[in-house]
């Protein structure tokens, strides 16, 4: 077989492992995606299977590793409820992946280098879950730079979302209803989220925000790195707006990077970021 359509695939629901059908609601799905993420795909995974709140069920879709990633998921299999690994067309194809073995009512995307802040995160959030009208619940996040450097983002207003990306994605619990709707474009290579929740704002899905810290966000992931000119925003402000507007948007969000972005790339370099 070709290594290109090998496809493996392990956790307890390969093993016939019934262990969620007597759990109360609401089921939680967590969702890591990671390619060659041995450094940090363990403290991920930590992080989930050591919970307080039971009724999770974890899926990992790994995009054929070659660094030893797949031996550590493999250490943790009999905490994990699923896990694939084959090849895909980036992250959001990944993503999109995860959802279609997701049961939860409510799905949550955990990044391969980020991790929840505590673990009574998901203890905390599932009363709001059970209480809400909204279909997106979302919350703070700290994001954590090269050097140590912690800084907590609190989300913008979702209409906001008309002109750039204000909310913290990792923090979104989503439910699955929407996700049966629309899916992740992986067309994009970093805005891809951007492009789901912006879609979903323009279509009235509700959102809700509590004042929750859940996620460390690590900088040093793929869309943690500053990058000077976002055209993967620019497609999409163009096929929602028009390019007129589109421009607009995109000369306001890159001139500041103009000049803030070398210089954060010298402080990242010095470790003083």
């Amino acid at each position: 077989m070709n290594l290109k359509e090998a496809v493996l695939s392990g956790g307890l629901r390969t093993k016939i492992f019934e262990g969620q059908s007597n759990r109360p609601a609401p089921l939680i799905t967590v969702v890591t995606v990671v390619r060659n993420g041995r450094k940090t795909i363990e403290r991920t995974i930590l992080s989930v299977i050591n919970q307080t709140y039971t009724n999770i069920e974890y899926i990992i879709v790994d995009g054929m590793s070659s660094d030893g990633t797949l031996d550590i998921i493999m250490k943790y299999e009999d905490k994990i409820d699923y896990w694939i690994s084959a090849s895909d067309n980036g992250i959001y194809d990944a993503m999109n992946k995860g959802i279609d073995q997701a049961t939860g009512k409510w799905i949550l995307m955990v990044n391969s280098d980020d991790c929840f802040i505590d673990n009574m995160v998901l203890e905390k959030i599932c009363g709001e879950l059970l209480k809400t009208h909204a279909d997106i619940v979302h919350g703070n996040m700290i994001v954590v730079y090269p050097n140590g450097r912690k800084r907590h983002i609190i989300p913008a207003k979702e209409d906001i979302l008309r002109k750039k990306m204000c909310l913290n994605h990792g923090t979104c619990f989503i439910r699955n209803t929407v996700y049966e709707k629309k899916r992740y474009n992986w067309q994009y290579k970093i805005a891809g989220d951007y492009d789901f929740l912006l879609w979903c704002y323009i279509n009235n899905i509700s959102f809700e925000y509590i004042d929750e810290s859940i996620i460390l966000f690590s900088a040093e992931g793929v869309t943690g790195r500053p990058s000077l000119g976002n055209m993967d925003a620019y497609k999409i402000w163009k096929n929602y707006f028009g390019n007129p507007k589109a421009f607009l948007f995109f000369f306001r969000d890159t001139f500041p990077k103009i000049i803030k972005i070398p210089i954060k790339l010298i402080l990242l370099k010095l470790g003083l970021y």
